[in-house]
């Protein structure tokens, strides 16, 4: 077998002859190779009986022992490939890694990397120009500081419309709190996030976000506009109410560590989602709950008790109501509301105020505060439903006369004898949107 003299072997060489010929002492050729003055004894007492042959490892050009066989090699290519590489799934290599542990392969990352590539399999992310931003030092308690933000993406199996899957981790451990998929980012997305983070470890200090209106007045900073008329988004109230402060900024860097999560997501999530061919919000969210615990486990920390600031809720905390979003609501007619294009009528409460508090419940449903009292809210549906009811013609009439109003149908106090008191005291009094 032909011997091959690498440029290390070809040093040795040039400072043994020197050795051997006196231009270097023993002390400055163990300084030269990195070894000690014993060695150097005993390597040109090799050097002179085998030649410059000596210098070279015995196991140089050889197959290592170790070496795993073609194929085991071409195993692992072909899981790539057919298992976890169709249906537009293409995993990073450190997830195809975990996953060859759910086959019973276990191998070194290192090793199954250069098996991949020698196989002419690329990685999916190339590597990018690295970008000098500091990183903002971590909150030292846990639930002190929660970045919070969407990803929009691609997140169903075979569906080419964008979602928006909302989010939150723990600045100061990682942990991911909440993660929901909805059609867009919205209000109940982070209702949920919020819901999730509460029930799981607690209520946090802080929101960490970007300047969404959802969490900031889009008229907030504008001089021709009194802060007595800004109105506060409903998410945010919410967070006042429970006590979260929220910091907003318009730097997607001051908040990093939740921008890696999504690239991280948007590798591993997605490639699960299309591997299990899941192609509705409800099926995803389903498989997301189940995910996160795997999630923390490989990317987080542990809490530790004495370095935990999320206020715990009671056992019989009612997520329902206290994670409801509320809005101040003009009463028309004397009965109805309207609100996002639609109309809501208030059939148990005997007499309703000018204005009422219309609460949406985490479920979905409406309800109605006021007095101190709660009071279901029923949809009667779009306003288009109802354009009968708000023609001109019909409601010049009823202003004329409470008998002919098109919304006597929907309040029983329109069946009590005592009709026109009630009329005098609500309806004339009041007037349609």
């Amino acid at each position: 077998m032909k011997k091959i003299y690498t440029t290390k072997n070809v040093d040795r060489i040039r400072v043994i002859q020197a050795y051997i010929s006196g231009q270097y002492t023993r002390k400055m050729a163990a300084m030269n190779l990195g070894i000690t003055e014993r060695q150097i004894t005993r390597i040109v007492g090799r050097y002179i009986e085998e030649g410059p042959e000596s210098v070279i490892h015995g196991n140089t050009g050889k197959p290592a022992v170790n070496k795993y066989s073609n194929e085991f090699r071409k195993q692992i290519i072909s899981l790539y490939k057919e298992k976890y590489g169709k249906n537009g799934v293409r995993l990073n290599f450190c997830h195809f890694h975990d996953k060859l542990k759910d086959e019973d392969i276990e191998l070194p990352y290192a090793t199954l990397r250069r098996i991949l590539i020698e196989g002419g399999i690329k990685p999916p992310e190339s590597r990018r120009a690295m970008v000098i931003s500091p990183p903002r030092p971590r909150r030292i308690f846990a639930g002190e500081l929660l970045q919070v933000d969407a990803s929009i993406h691609r997140w169903l199996y075979g569906d080419n419309r964008l979602y928006a899957l909302h989010g939150s981790i723990d600045d100061a451990t990682d942990n991911i709190t909440g993660l929901w998929l909805e059609d867009a980012e919205n209000m109940h997305g982070y209702q949920m996030v919020l819901y999730q983070t509460i029930k799981h470890y607690g209520i946090p200090k802080c929101f960490y976000t970007d300047n969404r209106t959802v969490f900031e007045s889009p008229n907030k900073g504008k001089n021709k506009v009194s802060k007595s008329k800004l109105n506060s988004p409903r998410f945010r109230a919410l967070l006042t109410y429970l006590g979260i402060d929220v910091i907003t900024t318009s730097n997607p860097r001051a908040k990093g560590r939740i921008e890696r999560v999504w690239r991280t997501l948007q590798s591993r999530l997605l490639n699960e989602l299309y591997l299990r061919k899941i192609t509705t919000t409800e099926e995803a969210n389903a498989f997301i709950q189940e995910y996160i615990p795997i999630l923390n486990k490989a990317f987080a920390s542990d809490i530790d008790s004495s370095k935990n600031s999320f206020r715990e809720v009671s056992a019989d905390y009612n997520y329902n109501q206290n994670l409801a979003l509320y809005k101040k609501m003009k009463v028309h007619g004397g009965c109805y509301l309207a609100f996002s294009n639609h109309y809501f009528v208030i059939r148990e409460a005997p007499k309703l105020p000018n204005e009422v508090l219309l609460y949406r419940y985490l479920d979905g449903s409406y309800h109605a505060k006021f007095d101190g009292n709660w009071y279901n809210v029923e949809d009667i549906g779009p306003r288009s439903a109802h354009k009968d009811l708000l023609s001109d013609e019909r409601s010049a009439i009823s202003r004329k006369s409470s008998m002919n109003s098109p919304w006597r149908q929907f309040n029983p106090n329109f069946t009590n004898r005592d009709r026109a008191k009630w009329d005098d005291e609500n309806l004339r009094k009041s007037s349609f949107a």
